[in-house]
């Protein structure tokens, strides 16, 4: 059967890799989304999948969907992710922003880090598969 659809993130397209059935599923399909979210993939049946999501900047989930194919095995699916992000802002000691600050965020299997803004701002957007630790 044949499905089209979009991929996005906060309402943003997600250019990703695609994996139905899990990246080491015993039947797995993988396809790629485009710069504007678009996909599409040949399954050989519909109903439930499990979707591995992986992309830039620092997307990495798993996703369920139902697919239901109509009378010409055909089907359509918006995948939507979740928008998670960490945000925050650095200090002194004395309470002033800490501008030029690394941050680091442990995700499982990965590190990611930024540096804060003049004002100490920092974020972080993206989906992790497990608990993350900050310092």
């Amino acid at each position: 059967m044949q499905v089209t659809g979009r991929i996005r993130r906060g309402g943003e397209p997600v250019a990703a890799t695609l994996s139905f059935g899990g990246r080491f599923g015993s039947v797995h399909f993988t396809t790629t989304s485009d710069a504007n979210g678009a996909f599409t993939a040949r399954l050989p049946h519909d109903g439930r999948w499990s979707i591995d999501v992986e992309g830039e900047p620092d997307i990495r989930t798993t996703v369920e969907a139902t697919i239901h194919a109509n009378d010409k095995r055909e089907a359509e699916l918006e995948l939507t992710l979740n928008d998670n992000s960490v945000h925050g802002r650095v200090v002194t000691d004395a309470g002033a922003p800490a501008g030029s600050a690394l941050v680091l965020l442990g995700t499982t299997g990965r590190t990611l880090t930024t540096q804060t803004a003049d004002d100490g701002a920092f974020t972080f957007a993206y989906s992790p598969r497990r608990g993350t630790e900050a310092a």
